[in-house]
């Protein structure tokens, strides 16, 4: 399965608060019915100040250029298609762990690695080194770095970035892990499988004849330590060089993680308005908040956090998330006071916009200007901060918020529906 970061549905609007407007030009309800906060991240790369964000340690994006680059602890990574170049605004990711050492093979071959193996240069990433793979018919290539010690039976991702020689996509076309229809295939702990769309392996496009490969499995009940590469003689006659090898826990590829002699681990982003930076526009009594954004390339059954506008607990929270469908819940005390469910699907390569209106005895949602959800009994759960990209009870998002407007007032059913479409 090949994903094109530049065929995502364009159709949202990146600052909803425009689509208000009606004949007059005044915002509908109102000459003062304006957004009272509205946060881009796609239009610019400074950072409002009434966000707090914090990461404890450094990580990467792809900038502005289409290039991986790493940034450091506490700088906000707003990222980019590394195909377009189009702002996808800013990401947010929970924290993962690049378990294999020596991920750019810097000091060079790997100990565990057969023949047509050789140390070469690889542009895209951050050392410029990478490993060739040659091909004779006859010998079966491969490299293992075995440094970690693979858990049994758990979820793992190994992922590595590829460059074909001959300029083109590398091709996973069958399942079985020796057929020529594969370019090659991966060994993690043992388990050794084509990253074919059926055996949960993924192509993501990077631009410019750089592409990462993943494989998402479920380890064995006896695994090993090898994790690498295998170009089987019965595989494709195609040559190719790799570097950025990566194995990390989870379901799904988060963003790069380049190592040295250890591993190394990513530290979770943090963004949360808090203080007058949050009292200056929140309205307890009445208010509606829509957030856009996207999920990384593969979507799990994870609850994960947009926005949340909570008490820094889950005692009283009302939170916009996502697993594979859209929901929102409001709590208080421990009970709940309005939940949404399911208010859409959220699929791979799709921007969404989610809208959440409250007032007392009034509640409504919506996504992407579907089919409302409503709720007519309950006080609004208090609030004294804002979370971006999470929320108590919620994981990090994985992906990237575009965009955060609130208005002050329960905005009619019929501009939300008509802001998130």
């Amino acid at each position: 399965m090949t994903v094109d970061f530049h065929s995502r549905s364009l159709a949202r609007l990146r600052n909803p608060e425009l689509g208000l407007g009606l004949g007059s030009g005044l915002p509908a309800g109102g000459p003062n019915s304006g957004p009272g906060m509205a946060f881009d991240f796609v239009a610019s790369e400074a950072l409002d100040s009434r966000i707090t964000f914090t990461r404890g340690s450094a990580a990467t994006r792809v900038n502005a250029l289409g290039q991986i680059e790493v940034v450091g602890n506490n700088v906000p990574r707003f990222d980019y298609d590394p195909v377009t170049l189009e702002a996808r605004g800013l990401l947010i990711e929970e924290p993962r762990t690049n378990f294999l050492i020596q991920s750019e093979f810097m000091d060079g071959l790997p100990p565990s690695r057969g023949p047509l193996v050789t140390i070469t240069t690889f542009a895209g990433l951050i050392s410029g080194t990478g490993l060739a793979f040659g091909y004779d018919g006859i010998s079966s290539p491969y490299f293992y770095v075995t440094n970690y010690a693979v858990p049994a039976s758990l979820p793992r991702v190994i992922s590595i970035f590829v460059r074909m020689d001959d300029g083109g996509a590398p091709a996973f076309g069958n399942n079985a892990t020796q057929h020529p229809a594969n370019d090659f295939v991966f060994n993690l702990g043992g388990t050794v499988l084509a990253p074919t769309a059926a055996n949960g392996g993924k192509v993501e496009d990077y631009g410019g004849g750089l592409y990462r490969v993943s494989l998402a499995i479920t380890t064995s009940a006896a695994p090993g330590s090898s994790c690498g590469v295998i170009k089987y003689a019965a595989n494709s006659t195609r040559t190719f060089k790799v570097s950025g090898i990566m194995v990390e826990a989870g379901a799904l590829t988060t963003s790069y993680i380049p190592t040295s002699t250890s591993a190394a681990t990513r530290a979770a982003d943090t963004a949360v308005v808090f203080g007058a930076g949050f009292a200056g526009w929140y309205n307890q009594a009445a208010g509606s908040i829509i957030v856009a954004f996207d999920r990384n390339p593969a979507i799990d059954s994870t609850d994960r956090g947009m926005v949340s506008l909570d008490v820094g607990s889950a005692s009283s929270r009302m939170i916009l998330y996502s697993s594979t469908i859209g929901r929102m819940l409001g709590a208080s005390g421990g009970t709940t006071v309005f939940s949404f469910a399911n208010v859409g699907s959220i699929v791979t390569g799709t921007r969404y916009t989610m809208a959440l209106a409250y007032a007392l005895d009034d509640f409504a949602a919506c996504m992407n200007g579907g089919t409302l959800s409503v709720d007519g009994s309950g006080i609004p759960p208090a609030a004294s901060q804002m979370t971006i990209g999470g929320g108590p009870g919620a994981s990090a998002l994985n992906g990237h918020i575009r965009s955060i407007t609130y208005y002050n007032r329960r905005l009619p059913n019929a501009d939300l529906q008509r802001l998130t479409a």
